[in-house]
């Protein structure tokens, strides 16, 4: 073993690697050396040779499985090492029974995306055991994929088996957030009745409060950002605030609840209820909120008053701070025309609230006027239209911004966008000289360096197909 250490450090590792299997030949109880040629076949980029190793080290050394694991994610975490890994474990399991190393199988194949796969190694496990934590493990991995069909798969086969009541709920509980989700995919009708059927079910359930808390807080999020629906959206939220007590809880709820009534409109509710947050957590963000408020209604004195009490509160590295200070400096470079920064606010405050089709409007008139904060206008006006689908609209507001702005601090802003659309569009000859102009004008912009791959892919895709039209006509 010295000697086999010693051409290892030499980077010898072939050489190594023989002398380690000689002495586990010649020498009885020497199977730790496994661990050993599995690392020197590791650092040799055998991935395929450093698992079968770590196998054969694991079968003799059972209890050592924490070390086992470990060495297998350092192996894994080359992503090439991730398809000779799982073959070496599938080779292990055809003639052998782990219930530990199917289980890490199981966690390979999700790290393959092969969900297939994934589940049938954990529901053999369940149906070996009976152990419901193997589907439950199976069920969090798949949500943190987005894979919420197949969760919902193994949580309907583990209420087959009659959990007990607490289990029941939880898992019922995420079942509809699973739907939830999955109705936000898809838009598929079954999946948000099914949501909210297993809700309303968790709502009426008072033995345990916290799966009625949580569950009614959903209905509420759903009604808010699904349906749109914010009457009933604060209707769910003051059941949540009537249920719980607990202030923790209660100032998340009515966090919810102030937006609920800014986005109805309600500007004097919401900021009544923001006053009501009075936590070191979410302190800064209700200010920064009531200072959001008196910026939409054009007072921005007290708005700037708000977002400093807000940053004090903040500090500089929380992350909010950005945004406080982007809103301090927006009003301190604009205020002295107060009139066209309150038409901009209140423009803000259409889109913040969802009204998107009217806040471009009042973007693109306040932009047309060539006020000072005419430039900034028009970006906000173009990137809606594009939200909106209104594709030749933006195009046509960055075409005249060129003109009308060339000197505006943005401008470059603006060239970019015009390439991204442009491109969007296929126009691919005009993205192109947009990116251009960026790459000749501004050569300190923050767009440059995307403006010039951008350029490359175009240059790319117009190679391509050149050689593609010659290649034809060849033909």
């Amino acid at each position: 073993r010295f000697t086999a250490s010693a051409m290892a450090q030499l980077h010898l590792y072939d050489e190594a690697i023989e002398v380690y299997k000689k002495t586990i030949s010649a020498f009885k109880g020497q199977e730790m050396i496994y661990r050993d040629i599995a690392l020197l076949y590791r650092n040799q980029l055998n991935y395929g040779k450093a698992t079968e190793y770590l196998i054969k080290y694991y079968d003799h050394y059972k209890k050592r499985y924490n070390d086992f694991y470990i060495q297998i994610m350092y192996i894994i975490a080359d992503k090439d090492a991730l398809a000779p890994a799982i073959n070496e474990f599938e080779k292990y399991l055809a003639k052998n029974t782990d219930k530990k190393v199917s289980e890490l199988l199981g966690g390979l194949y999700l790290r393959q995306d092969d969900i297939d796969k994934a589940y049938a190694v954990y529901e053999k496990l369940y149906r070996q055991d009976k152990n419901i934590n193997h589907l439950l493990n199976f069920s969090r991995e798949a949500e943190l994929k987005h894979e919420f069909d197949y969760a919902i798969k193994a949580y309907n086969e583990i209420l087959r088996a009659k959990p007990s009541e607490q289990t029941t709920l939880n898992i019922k509980l995420s079942m509809a957030k699973d739907y939830y989700s999955l109705a936000k995919e898809d838009e598929n009708s079954e999946y948000i009745t099914r949501s909210m059927q297993l809700l309303q079910e968790l709502t009426v359930n008072n033995k345990y409060k916290t799966f009625k808390v949580k569950a009614t807080e959903l209905l509420g999020d759903i009604y808010l950002q699904y349906y749109n629906d914010l009457d009933k959206a604060i209707q769910e939220y003051n059941k949540v605030l009537n249920i719980e007590k607990n202030r923790r809880t209660q100032e998340r709820i009515l966090l919810k609840l102030a937006n609920a009534y800014f986005l109805k409109n309600d500007i004097d509710r919401s900021g009544k209820i923001y006053d009501k947050i009075s936590s070191k957590q979410n302190l800064a963000f209700a200010l920064y909120q009531k200072g959001n408020l008196s910026y939409y209604r054009g007072n921005f004195t007290r708005a700037r008053e708000l977002y400093n009490q807000a940053l004090s509160k903040a500090g500089i590295r929380d992350s909010i701070s950005n945004n406080i200070l982007g809103q301090i400096m927006l009003i301190n470079q604009f205020s002295k025309d107060s009139t066209s920064l309150g038409r901009f606010s209140e423009a803000e405050r259409l889109e913040k609230q969802g009204r998107k089709s009217q806040a471009a409007e009042k973007y693109y008139d306040i932009f047309i006027e060539k006020k000072a904060i005419g430039s900034l206008a028009g970006i906000r006006s173009a990137r809606i239209l594009k939200q909106i689908g209104k594709m030749e609209d933006a195009l046509k507001i960055l075409q005249e911004f060129t003109d009308i702005y060339p000197d505006a601090d943005n401008i470059d802003e603006a060239w970019f966008l015009l390439g991204q659309y442009e491109s969007e569009m296929k126009k691919y000859d005009n993205a192109l000289k947009a990116y251009q102009k960026i790459m000749d004008d501004f050569p300190s912009s923050f767009y440059l360096d995307r403006a010039r791959e951008n350029a490359r892919t175009i240059t790319r895709l117009n190679a391509d197909k050149s050689v593609s039209k010659d290649n034809k006509e060849a033909e």
